[in-house]
Parts: C-alpha cells; sequence; structure tokens
C-alpha cells in the first residue's frame, strides 16, 4: 500500500517539526484549527498512530494519545 501526502499537509508537518525542534518540545498539535486534536511527536510513538516518517534523523509521528 502506498501512502500519499499532499503538499500543504507535508508542509505543515516540516515547518511544525523545525519550529518544536528549535523550542526543544517532542509532543505539540500540529494545527487546531484545521487538524483538530492530531499531534506531531518526536521520537516518541503516540498510541493511536496514523502515520510515521523519518526527518533527519529523528523518527516522525502523527497521532493522538
Amino acid at each position: 500500500m502506498k501512502i500519499t501526502l499532499s503538499k500543504k499537509f507535508e508542509e505543515m508537518i516540516y515547518t511544525k517539526y523545525h519550529e518544536m525542534k528549535s523550542s526543544g518540545i517532542t509532543e505539540d498539535f500540529i494545527s487546531n484549527t484545521i487538524l483538530g486534536k492530531i499531534k506531531i511527536f518526536i521520537n516518541t510513538k503516540p498510541e493511536n498512530c496514523l502515520l510515521s516518517l523519518k526527518f533527519e534523523n529523528d523518527n516522525i509521528y502523527i497521532g493522538s494519545l
């Protein structure tokens, strides 16, 4: 199975990832107004994982607790 992400969603994840890295946090909402309670996690897999990606040297997980 192949999953295709929209360019806008990829950009949201990439932007949020870099904001989180610069702030030193590992868990945050991607966008409350667009995606509600869905979060991005850096190197910590959530209970309900929708998607996993690799950015730089980190494992990125999209999901919720």
